[in-house]
């Protein structure tokens, strides 16, 4: 017979971990959301104040997801058009530089995060 010690303390790290994990998971989609929040509105082209102040994010699925874009109620209606243009306006993407400037940050916030757990 082998009897191994300590794995009951191991499972119980393991579940810490999870636990750990979800936490900072969640912290890094919040910090990165607003990153972007922050830098759409600095791409929004300047005559579009009411677009600019109707960019929010907003957590959904307890912080896992969110959902970042103009509010329609608070101005953003037409948010989509000045996005991707129409056939007699160009576009002037605001989101998009955004999410790609924010992007290799929070890839690299969860890089470490996960370097820190291991």
């Amino acid at each position: 017979m082998i009897e191994v010690e300590g794995v009951q303390a191991l499972l119980g790290d393991f579940s810490n971990a999870k636990f750990m994990v979800a936490v900072r998971a969640a912290s890094q989609l919040k910090e990165a959301s607003e990153k972007v929040v922050e830098r759409a509105k600095q791409h929004v082209p300047k005559k579009r104040g009411q677009l600019r102040d109707s960019i929010t994010a907003e957590a959904l699925d307890h912080g896992f997801t969110w959902e970042i874009g103009p509010e329609n109620a608070r101005g953003g209606g037409y948010g989509h058009i000045v996005e991707k243009g129409y056939t007699r306006q160009a576009p002037q993407p605001y989101l998009s530089p955004a999410l790609d400037e924010v992007e290799p940050q929070m890839i690299d916030g969860f890089e470490k995060m996960m370097e820190r757990l291991l």
